[in-house]
């Protein structure tokens, strides 16, 4: 069988066919049969190998056993500071779900926001009034006087001492606020 070359057929083309695993066409003959082509004298130009990276194997049961210690570690920890049960329970809670989880992919994208004028100037807003409260948390800790443990506590006094009713920011801002100020109180 002979094959003319193509315009666009050039050195680097030849290369690149010559490595792919196509049959040699030199000494190819091909047989009619009902319909059907019949190759004889077929062979490849080259052993096929495939080349597969090599997978990352993750002993899962070994993660959950990491997991569980550092639990147990954990939970010593909170018991020699004469932590509180609920602590302990939803410290249980969340290593129970990082275990069921540990086998799932959290699949993210990233969207950009774009914003008029006046949703810059309301983030802006909130962004200072979420410092004011970090702040005044902080000063709070730092004051050496004795402050609650107990987070929904801990918030109720914190809001009823800077806002007393009204709050410029919206309630779940504030409160993942004092979620990040609360891990600083254990």
């Amino acid at each position: 069988m002979v094959m003319e070359k193509c315009e666009w057929y050039n050195k680097k083309i030849e290369k690149l066919s010559n490595k792919l695993y196509f049959p040699k066409t030199d000494n190819l003959s091909v047989s009619w049969k009902s319909n059907c082509a019949q190759f004889e004298n077929f062979e490849y130009k080259h052993d096929f190998i495939p080349k597969f990276k090599k997978i990352k194997t993750i002993d899962y049961n070994k993660k959950i056993d990491e997991i569980k210690k550092n639990l147990k570690e954990k939970i010593k920890e909170i018991k020699s500071r004469n932590g509180k049960e609920q602590t302990i329970k939803s410290l249980i809670t969340k290593t129970k779900k990082k275990i069921d989880n540990i086998d799932k992919m959290i699949k993210t994208r990233k969207y950009a926001i774009n914003m008029t004028y006046n949703n810059k100037k309301t983030i802006l807003k909130w962004m200072v009034e979420c410092r004011k409260l970090y702040n005044y948390c902080v000063d709070l800790f730092n004051s050496g006087n004795k402050i609650s443990l107990d987070f929904a506590n801990l918030k109720m006094s914190v809001f009823n001492k800077m806002y007393n009713s009204k709050k410029p920011v919206p309630y779940d801002v504030l409160t993942d606020v004092l979620k990040k100020k609360k891990k600083w109180t254990y």
